[in-house]
């Protein structure tokens, strides 16, 4: 789910009741990118 995404649009593919459910999704995928770029990036 890209940043730029209406967040409605995206729960109406995704088949989610409700929009938390959604922004749920948005959150945790964030916060594994940044864990990954935290853990990988070659510059610590």
């Amino acid at each position: 789910m890209k940043k730029e995404n209406d967040t409605r649009l995206v729960q109406v593919f995704s088949g989610h009741r409700r929009a938390s459910t959604t922004q749920q999704y948005k959150q945790t995928e964030l916060e594994a990118l940044q864990n990954a770029v935290n853990q990988y990036h070659p510059r610590k």
